[in-house]
């Protein structure tokens, strides 16, 4: 992630506020399960950026190449969602008929029309940033995603409360609304840098230009980078499996029936997950600067100071992460009833939270892996992770049953594991590479651990005096502020309580 996703995560986070309350009553299934495929389908494309060609072309005045270069890679974007659409909607036609999932079918199908809008106004943003629209930039981004937000809560007030839809109409026609937006900014867009008259839309082929080859241009904007997006059709695809396969298990193993089972997964993959990706945002955030750091300092091959910098890094994330999991675990339940006025899913926020810890640390390691650029092994690892994730998914969530835990423990748990794997993979490679050593520092690690297992200890001593089950907003809110306020302030002393020491050492 960069700061300039951190609107698009937020709005899509809160999202959740709104559409809980205008669809309550109805089953979101089919939405979580076509909203979660869209997103690995658009993930397809993120390797994509032509705004440093375009910019080349743009410096040699080679207008008609740009251009060319521009509308070349758009009909390339909209060719292949055409043919991953038909792909996508036969096999919503598949769902529909062997797993009985009713209105799939018309879902993916609305769904698979839109697959080409976000990849298509990333190439757009490029090309404004090839010719230094960046204000203009910035404000088609913020237009689109605000509009496409409010839109999207006007049409689900219209197809959920108004006009009473069945649930896999409104849902698949929610899809038309990432067209609507992305209509209006491309015409806002187009009458912006119409009337300025700084871009040529029409120019003549020149001399020069007769003699590039175009075919290879686009070949090699397809094939630059496409690492990235395997990596992210690996990482988001661990989200569409569970759902399918915690559906399939759940159904044909345990016999709940749909209503059941679509109940478990909106909760868990719809609002759950939304909620843990604050947390995840939020330390993604906090320790981007760091991370991009190191990062650097591979390009540069600089390993002594990456080496130096690692280890701290690496205890830095790892005391924030547990941190954050004991607090958010304690905390579940008010939570829950802050955002959802119920106690429903506490205990699966709590079970997220836990994958969260170790999805940051998958997340974290695989940037790392990734800028050393070494093909072969991320690909092994992440199929590994992924084969990891089909194999032990089934017994995992047969294991909870006969333990008598909620059984979608043992989808987090087969997550959980899946990505440890990937984790001890990377490490591996990396300590190799740069020659990492955590044995000499091994104390710290056990400090972090000690440091927790004392919060973990005074909050929920903190339990018995301030119950943490309430029943409002507002008890919840209190229960809230009191714990983070507790973990801040153990957090406060315990710093000053080490320079402390340190100053008495010296």
């Amino acid at each position: 992630m960069n700061k300039k996703n951190v609107l698009i995560y937020f709005l899509n986070i809160i999202l959740i506020i709104p559409f809980f309350i205008i669809t309550k009553n109805n089953n979101i299934f089919l939405y979580t399960l076509s909203y979660s495929l869209y997103i690995l389908l658009i993930m397809m494309f993120s390797h994509l950026n032509i705004s440093g060609i375009l910019k080349k072309y743009l410096d040699l005045e080679y207008h008609y190449t740009k251009n060319k270069i521009y509308k070349t890679t758009i009909l390339s974007i909209l060719i292949i969602s055409l043919m991953m659409g038909l792909l996508v909607t036969l096999s919503g036609l598949l769902l529909e008929s062997l797993f009985s999932i009713k209105g799939i079918f018309f879902v993916y199908l609305m769904m698979s029309f839109s697959i080409f809008i976000i990849p298509t106004f990333n190439i757009t943003l490029d090309y404004l940033e090839a010719h230094d629209f960046n204000k203009l930039k910035n404000f088609s981004i913020v237009v689109y995603y605000v509009s496409n937000f409010i839109f999207l809560i006007i049409a689900s007030i219209i197809f959920f409360d108004v006009l009473k839809l069945e649930d896999y109409l409104s849902i698949g026609l929610l899809y038309t609304i990432n067209i609507l937006s992305f209509i209006i900014i491309h015409i806002i867009i187009y009458l912006i840098i119409f009337k300025n008259k700084k871009v040529l839309f029409k120019a003549t082929k020149t001399r020069e230009e007769v003699k590039i080859n175009y075919k290879n241009i686009i070949k090699d904007i397809l094939s630059n980078n496409i690492i990235k997006s395997f990596y992210n059709i690996i990482k988001y695809s661990f989200c569409y499996l569970s759902i399918i396969l915690v559906y399939l298990i759940l159904t044909y193993r345990y016999f709940y029936n749909y209503n059941e089972v679509a109940n478990v997964i909106n909760i868990t993959y719809f609002y759950g997950i939304r909620l843990v990706l604050i947390f995840i945002i939020l330390i993604r955030y906090i320790s981007l600067d760091k991370k991009d750091k190191l990062i650097k300092l591979i390009t540069k091959k600089d390993y002594i100071k990456f080496r130096e910098d690692f280890t701290s890094f690496f205890y830095y994330i790892i005391r924030l992460m547990m941190a954050c999991v004991i607090l958010v675990s304690i905390i579940s339940g008010p939570i829950w009833m802050l955002i959802f006025k119920n106690n429903e899913g506490s205990s699966i926020l709590l079970g997220l939270m836990i994958l969260a810890f170790t999805f940051i640390l998958y997340l974290t390691f695989m940037d790392i892996l990734i800028s050393l650029n070494n093909k072969k092994k991320i690909m092994i690892i992440l199929l590994s992770s992924l084969i990891i994730k089909l194999i032990i998914t089934i017994p995992m969530i047969d294991s909870m049953w006969r333990m008598g835990y909620d059984l979608m423990y043992g989808d987090f748990l087969s997550s959980s594991l899946a990505y440890v794997v990937c984790i001890i993979l990377s490490l591996v490679f990396i300590s190799k590479k740069c020659k990492l050593n955590f044995t000499k520092d091994f104390d710290k690690i056990l400090n972090i651990i000690y440091e927790n297992i004392i919060l973990c200890f005074i909050l929920v001593l903190l339990t018995f005096i301030f119950k943490i089950e309430v029943k409002t907003r507002l008890s919840a809110i209190l229960i809230i502020i009191l714990y983070v306020s507790i973990t801040i302030s153990y957090f406060v002393i315990l710093k000053k309580i080490k320079i402390k020491k340190l100053g008495d050492n010296r």
